[in-house]
């Protein structure tokens, strides 16, 4: 399998590095993107895991994005390609109950809201 070089580096970086996107750079992305996806789409591809980080541009210029990572894509009308396994974890609810949240594999949970792993923990108090 041979792929192009992403010289830019992906979206998610460049987020971190700026902050912010000026109206038209999001317009030209966002453009670029919906022409990618319809024409994965006209080739009967799907593409399961479409994020900031799998979005890169081409060139230095930050000029055209592409699609980096199709690792979770498949041809519609098949089944997937991929499963997904979930791992649950015991956490108390607002009442104080032990509930289970269940969340996919391979999700970092470092990201997760404090709240959403012990909901009591960042309650305000009167």
């Amino acid at each position: 399998l041979v792929r192009e070089r992403a010289e830019g580096g992906n979206l998610f970086n460049e987020l971190a590095k700026r902050r912010r996107l000026e109206e038209y750079a999001v317009r030209k992305i966002a453009v670029q993107l919906a022409g990618a996806l319809k024409h994965m789409k006209d080739h009967g591809v799907v593409c399961g895991s479409l994020n900031l980080e799998t979005i890169g541009y081409k060139t230095a210029e930050k000029e055209q994005v592409m699609v980096l990572s199709m690792r979770n894509s498949t041809m519609i009308g098949q089944p997937a390609a991929f499963t997904q396994e979930y791992n649950e974890y015991d956490v108390e609810n607002e009442m104080g109950e032990l509930e289970v949240r269940t969340y996919p594999v391979g999700v970092d949970l470092s990201y997760v809201a404090p709240e959403l792993m012990k909901p009591g923990s960042r309650r305000r108090t009167p």
